[in-house]
């Protein structure tokens, strides 16, 4: 992370003066112990990673140091997951470095007078001078009148000025107000107090008290039976999908996502995304060798619903013969399979591709005579052909 003092300038906008090594120094331990511990973050949050690391270093340090408080609203992050990994990041992270930092290292010297002391052959008895010393340097014990009057006079003074039990601030209240203010991801008429109501903010007390030594990652789960739109808009996203296509994607699958009730809804999901793709790209699947798989293993690595790659594939296959028919899905064809061609034109193309096989046009550019219009069929074809339509004829007939 080599941009820190950008990111800090981002947080804390107007600071004028150099910021503290420390703030630095502990941002990029944070950030590489979070390398290490929290390799995957989620919700595709993994922008935020160096802002989060930057904001927990500045907020430990930003009465110690004197510099201002920074913005929780600038982390690139929607509010719910940036408030979860600053939480998680501050709890577990920050206390391992304050852990570290705090232990005593024992050095050999250390190790040599320990030994010493901890000797049962070499007892260490101080001599007759010390303890005279440490005789007259005694406390003298008073008269109990003396002390009687003492401990009037100390309740007397507890009564006077009758001790306040402090207050510990609460640290993720203004963390939660900075993102009510302005932030790309929360604008003012979404419901954010709601979520604060409802305590999907923070995990509660009892959960990091129940099971201290338990995984972060067991925090965030998945829903991997149901879709929401906006997984499905970030799904169509990862394998770049025209925002065009988009909605026709959400339509088409808010409309036969209850034929999946009793599976998941992520083989629509995956079976829409699948079918779009491969005509988008469909150039880049044909010419490029391994391109396919190479796709199929990145549908099933952003899918969130556990499918087994096998089941995805074949329910792929499924949907790309179902929705085949469908409007979207044969603009989508002929935008960029056929290049704009009108209806009569693809189907000719489809004839021709019948019959000469893929890549055909390839050979029309090399100067090839053999097209669409030269092929003749041989004696036993054109037979065959004169059978099956008399014999549909009297089918036609019969019925």
């Amino acid at each position: 992370m080599n941009n820190i003092k950008g990111i800090l300038e981002e947080l804390i906008p107007g600071y004028n003066n150099e910021f503290p090594s420390k703030v630095i120094t502990c941002a990029e331990t944070l950030y590489r112990l979070s390398l290490r511990d929290r390799p995957v973050l989620p919700n595709n949050s993994e922008i935020a990673r160096s802002h989060i690391c930057v904001f927990v270093a500045a907020t430990k340090y930003h009465e110690q140091l004197n510099i201002p408080s920074p913005l929780a609203n600038k982390i690139p992050a929607p509010p719910r997951v940036a408030t979860k990994l600053v939480t998680d990041f501050t709890d577990n992270l920050l206390n391992q470095i304050v852990s570290a930092a705090s232990t005593p290292v024992t050095t050999p010297r250390k190790r040599r007078i320990t030994g010493l002391l901890d000797s049962p052959i070499k007892s260490l008895t101080p001599s007759p001078r010390k303890l005279q010393n440490l005789n007259n340097n005694a406390p003298k014990t008073s008269s109990p009148l003396k002390r009687k009057l003492q401990d009037l006079q100390n309740e007397k003074d507890d009564d006077e000025f009758p001790s306040t039990p402090t207050k510990t601030p609460k640290r993720s209240a203004t963390l939660l107000d900075d993102f009510e203010n302005e932030s790309p991801f929360n604008p003012k008429s979404s419901p954010l107090k709601l979520l604060k109501q409802t305590k999907l903010l923070l995990p509660t007390k009892s959960m990091t008290a129940s099971s201290p030594t338990s995984s972060p990652s067991k925090i965030y789960v998945y829903d991997k039976k149901h879709v929401k739109v906006t997984d499905l808009i970030t799904f169509c996203n990862n394998f770049h999908i025209p925002a065009k296509f988009t909605p026709l994607i959400i339509q088409a699958f808010l409309e036969h996502k209850h034929k999946f009730h009793k599976k998941t809804e992520w083989l629509l999901a995956c079976g829409l995304v699948h079918a779009a793709y491969v005509r988008i790209n469909n150039g880049l699947l044909q010419g490029k060798m391994g391109a396919k798989t190479t796709f199929q293993d990145q549908l099933f690595t952003y899918q969130k619903g556990g499918l087994m790659k096998k089941t995805m594939l074949s329910w792929c296959n499924i949907i790309e013969d179902a929705f085949k028919a469908e409007s979207w899905i044969m603009d989508i064809e002929l935008e960029y399979v056929y290049k704009n061609k009108s209806i009569v034109e693809a189907n000719e193309s489809r004839e021709v591709e019948a019959k000469l096989g893929k890549g055909w046009d390839l050979f029309e550019l090399m100067g090839s005579m053999i097209n669409s219009t030269t092929v003749l069929d041989s004696d036993s074809q054109s037979e065959y052909y004169k059978i099956w339509t008399q014999l549909a004829k009297a089918q036609l007939h019969s019925t």
